[in-house]
């Protein structure tokens, strides 16, 4: 697997960014190069976890996390910041992981470490593009910087005296991409618990104490929201609760890649 540099990264990424607006507006979204550097608004910040190093910064205006907000969320210009953060964090961290599966990365992991609102503009050697749906007037533009490479191997130093380590991921792929190998081999068959998950919340001592009968708790979720589909503990899908011959099922409207699937997969045996 041979590095891709910044450079790439960065063109990917915007083409990926403006991807997964499209489908969430369901409309034709384009990229292209424009001049003006956000001024202060929304940093996401994404770090190299695996097979990689360095970081990666997108920078969006207040202006333009608002329209692919309303683009991609449905939401209106008094949208709240908390969920134009939020939407900013998912919509970035599908694209970078978009990016990874389509080189067919195995091993490679690049997480969202933060979104914060910052009042300084973008670095001044960012390069700056602007995502253009096809029903809106409007542009958003993103600046685009940082040091990430991807798909740097560990030293082979390193490896030769490591400890022997039970993998976390795919040991080989085929030429068509699709992990392989013994590793995988042996657990394709194994039964994984799967967990549904309507939402969280978090109680006091106190009030955990003070439960009975009767008690209500707020899980801080609408009806309508997707709810989470894990193994292992990580979230693998998301769908809509739907009655299956009388009990409760879940219809999949969403799936993360294949490649981190099956490393949870390993994670789990």
């Amino acid at each position: 697997m041979s590095a891709v540099p910044l450079s790439e990264i960065i063109e990917s990424f915007a083409e990926e960014l403006a991807g997964v607006v499209g489908a969430l507006a369901e409309t034709e979204v384009t990229v292209e190069a424009a001049s003006t550097r956000p001024e202060g608004g929304f940093r996401i910040t994404m770090v190299a976890d695996e097979g990689g190093e360095g970081v990666f910064f997108a920078q969006f205006d207040r202006s333009a996390a608002q329209e692919l907000a309303r683009l991609a969320l449905g939401a209106g210009d008094d949208c709240p910041e908390s969920d134009l953060v939020d939407g900013l964090r998912d919509m970035c961290g599908q694209a970078i992981a978009t990016v990874i599966e389509r080189r067919k990365m195995d091993g490679v992991r690049v997480i969202v470490q933060s979104v914060d609102v910052v009042a300084e503009p973008a670095d001044a050697q960012a390069f700056v593009r602007a995502i253009q749906a096809s029903n809106a007037a409007t542009q958003a533009a993103v600046a685009l910087w940082g040091t990430l490479v991807l798909g740097i191997a560990a030293p082979a130093a390193a490896a030769a005296t490591a400890p022997p380590l039970v993998s976390s991921r795919p040991a080989q792929a085929t030429k068509e991409g699709s992990p392989t190998g013994p590793n995988l081999d042996a657990i394709l068959d194994l039964e994984l618990p799967l967990i549904v998950r309507f939402g969280r919340a978090e109680l006091t001592l106190k009030d955990l104490a003070m439960l009975a009968p009767g008690a209500v708790i707020d899980l801080g979720r609408s009806p309508d929201d997707p709810v989470e589909v894990l193994v292992s503990n990580q979230v693998v899908a998301r769908g809509e609760v739907v009655t299956v011959s009388g009990n409760y099922g879940v219809r999949i409207t969403d799936v993360v890649g294949t490649a981190d699937r099956i490393r949870h997969m390993e994670i789990a045996s």
